[in-house]
C-alpha cells in the first residue's frame, strides 16, 4: 500500500486541487489525508481510498493505476479519460 500517498499527490495534482481541497470535498478529516499522504508506508483503511474515488469520480483499479500516457499534461489526460468515458458510453452504453 506505499504507493497510496503517491496516487493521492499525483491525482490532486491532475485536478489542481490541494489535499486539504480533497479533504473538504471527500469529507475525509484533513489531518487523516495528510498523515496518509506523508508517511508512505502508512495502509489507509479501504473505506477511505473508496471515499476519495467517489469523490475524485474514478475506480479504484484507476487510483492505482499509471495513465497510459504518462507524458501527457495533466489537462490532456483528463481529456483523454474523458474521449474514453464517452467511448464506453457510445460502444458500451456505460
Amino acid at each position: 500500500m506505499g504507493d497510496v500517498a503517491n496516487c493521492i499527490k499525483k491525482l490532486c495534482a491532475q485536478r489542481n486541487i490541494t489535499v486539504h481541497g480533497l479533504a473538504k470535498l471527500s469529507g475525509i478529516p484533513y489531518s487523516t489525508l495528510r498523515e496518509i499522504v506523508s508517511d508512505p508506508d502508512r495502509e489507509p483503511q479501504f473505506g477511505t481510498i473508496r471515499q476519495i474515488c467517489s469523490t475524485l469520480n474514478i475506480s479504484l483499479a484507476e487510483f492505482f493505476s499509471e495513465p497510459l500516457v504518462p507524458d501527457l499534461p495533466p489537462a490532456a489526460q483528463a481529456e483523454l479519460k474523458s474521449y474514453e468515458e464517452y467511448l464506453r458510453y457510445k460502444y458500451l452504453g456505460k
